[in-house]
């Protein structure tokens, strides 16, 4: 690594005062503070230091334990001296011997559970750098969430400090420090790939290519070095990828080069390109025009075999007097179908796969409603990639649903139900499609056994996959399967107010002139609200009082969502309102149990949330490294 003169402190202190958080004698792990500490011990740098000011993210800090701190000089005030941003930090605890780790262990439990602890396990260190919440929850008195308090503890505890002052050399943020360990469980793991190649650092969620580069350049990488250019055409391919563009054309990917790398040279990209294609990395495809990485090429191919699977799959189904059937449906719902629907459901008979898209109101869920009074003699599995959605399929057509994770009986990183254990069913019935990515929608198609029937149903002007690839999109457009497109609104829909606006929004019409400012309430049903006003003030608090008034009917945060444009910045931001609304419907407010969730900024200005029991939260973000309440390792999903 290249090394750096910089005024590195490493000491033991006991901590003195806390000015941040204020009025607190304990800050818990993975907080900001700000402190100051009495040396005890001397390691480096600080022969004429008795005490130390210092700020950054903290292991579990509280007054009279002794801590092992690495630090750099971050500012000099005249008036308050010296302030030391922490770089590293541990509790010094020596737990070197059995009887040691049991006084460790005793400050968390009572004795009677560490005894317990240490009969039934003979090393119990080991459990506790494993993680293993799932050994721990056996011992009697131990629960899930003690058995995380004691990992964390023995976390806080571990000496990685000379690890860490070497990251610190390259690495100018603790935090990013962090959530490199903890992506790669181990400080030396770190430095081991920043030493070979730091653009494998991209493959991080929330790192970009940006940070990667920096890194890479202080390490010594060259501006023309095959390893830059390399992690930058991977970057941007994952990035283009996970935004549901699997393939780049070549004058795109050169431009996108030039505008971020700058002028670089032409030899050196073409080197890059011919390593990239010799080690099966990239796909070119139609004369070098078409750039993929390979994985989304092999996605895509294995997605069209398994298609072709489906749709070439001898079926045996009996249906009946269709006509009949039909009539009986239109009878129950109250209207008849229109041709283009007549005419989907019974594509179904002649097609084992059939895609049906169309705008809002145009029909698709009365459509499917009748497609399954064809197969109801048969297992039909309904599905979709949210709850809501498929509560919506249940709404529809009157068959239980679930989510695609369910019905596929994900369980400890993989799903039950794949291409050697298949679902138990006749029909399978995709709902939402636009928003499935790839990678989804091969395992589902994988666990659908040969034979069965499946329609996917989709808006493609509707909200687009959740990660990688345009499944849905690609296959209207690949003249692959037989696809249903409804255009027609039904004479239903037209008499909400929802519908037509949001069709003449999709045809990016003007609803409104610029100046108009008042109170509508459209459509005949009455079911859509306008409330336009061109001066801000007290704008937050309408649309709260309108929050709370669809509140007070339904009683369920889960039935309301409200959509805003901006995260943070301003009244009408998700920040404001979402604070405000918690203190009004929540009733939890005031407890001491939250889970405190940082947003930007630091001391006066940060933003954060509390999070306490019954808020309503959607995940942005996989997690992995769950636990449930029996100490079962498990996954949350950003759906």
């Amino acid at each position: 690594m290249n090394e750096q003169n910089e005024n590195i402190l490493k000491c033991e202190i006991i901590v003195k005062r806390i000015f941040y958080p204020k009025h607190k004698t304990v800050v818990p792990s993975n907080e900001y503070a700000i402190f100051v500490g009495n040396i005890v011990k001397n390691i480096e740098n600080c022969d004429n230091l008795n005490s130390i000011k210092l700020k950054g993210t903290v292991c579990k800090l509280e007054y009279g334990s002794v801590y092992k701190i690495t630090c750099r000089l971050s500012e000099t005030n005249e008036k308050y001296g010296d302030t030391y941003e922490i770089l590293y930090i541990n509790k010094k605890i020596d737990i070197s011997s059995k009887e040691k780790q049991k006084e460790f262990l005793s400050n968390i439990l009572n004795e009677n559970i560490v005894d317990s602890l240490f009969d039934k396990y003979d090393d119990v260190l080991k459990l506790l750098e494993d993680k293993d919440v799932k050994s721990l929850i056996k011992v009697k008195g131990i629960g899930n969430s003690t058995a995380l308090r004691i990992i964390n503890e023995y976390e806080d505890c571990k000496d990685n400090s000379a690890i860490y002052t070497e990251l610190g050399k390259i690495i100018k943020s603790p935090s990013l420090i962090k959530k490199l360990v903890d992506f790669y469980k181990s400080p030396d793991t770190v430095v081991d790939v920043i030493k070979s190649n730091p653009y494998d650092l991209i493959h991080i969620n929330g790192i970009g290519f940006d940070t990667a580069d920096k890194i890479a350049l202080q390490t010594g990488v060259g501006f023309n070095d095959y390893k830059r250019i390399k992690g930058f055409i991977i970057h941007t391919l994952i990035e283009q990828g996970e935004a549901g563009k699997s393939y780049l054309k070549f004058n795109e990917l050169m431009n996108i080069i030039y505008s971020v790398l700058g002028n670089v040279e032409q030899e050196a990209i073409n080197k890059t390109a011919k390593s990239l294609i010799d080690n099966n990395e990239i796909v070119v495809l139609n004369n070098g025009n078409i750039i993929a990485l390979k994985r989304y090429f092999k996605l895509e191919e294995n997605i069209f075999k398994e298609l072709e699977r489906l749709k070439n799959a001898n079926s045996n189904f009996k249906y009946g007097n269709v006509d009949k059937i039909i009539k009986e449906v239109e009878e129950e719902q109250g209207f008849t179908f229109t041709e283009e629907q007549l005419n989907t459901i019974k594509l179904t008979i002649t097609n084992n796969i059939l895609a049906i898209t169309g705008l809002a109101g145009s029909g698709k869920s009365s459509t499917a409603k009748g497609i399954c009074a064809l197969y109801k003699k048969y297992e039909i599995i309904a599905v979709a990639l949210s709850g809501k959605a498929s509560v919506r399929i249940t709404e529809a057509t009157g068959l239980p649903a679930s989510t695609i994770h369910r019905a596929l009986g994900w369980s400890m990183g993989e799903f039950t139900y794949n291409n050697i254990t298949p679902l138990p069913c006749d029909v399978v019935l995709i709902d939402e499609a636009t928003m499935i990515n790839g990678d989804l929608f091969l395992a589902l198609l994988k666990a659908i056994p040969s034979g069965a029937k499946v329609i996917i149903m989709g808006d493609v002007q509707q909200l687009t996959p959740i990660g990688n690839c345009q499944v849905f999109a690609d296959i209207l457009d690949s003249n692959m399967i037989a696809v249903s497109k409804l255009t027609k609104p039904h004479r239903q829909a037209l008499e909400s107010g929802i519908i037509p606006t949001s069709i003449n929004v999709a045809n990016q019409k003007q609803l409104f002139k610029s100046n108009f400012e008042g109170h509508k309430i459209l459509g005949n049903l009455k079911d859509m609200e306008i409330d336009i006003k061109i001066d801000p003030k007290e704008l937050d608090n309408k649309v709260i009082d309108y929050f709370m008034r669809e509140y007070n009917k339904l009683q369920d945060i889960i039935e309301l969502q409200i959509v805003v444009p901006l995260k943070t910045r301003g009244e009408l931001s998700c920040y404001n309102l979402n604070t405000k609304i918690q203190k009004r419907i929540n009733p939890n407010i005031d407890s001491d149990e939250f889970i405190k969730v940082h947003l930007e900024g630091k001391k006066e200005n940060e933003k954060y949330y509390n999070l306490y029991v019954g808020d309503k939260v959607i995940n942005t973000k996989n997690n992995y490294n769950c636990y449930t309440p029996d100490g079962e390792k498990t996954t949350v999903f950003k759906i």
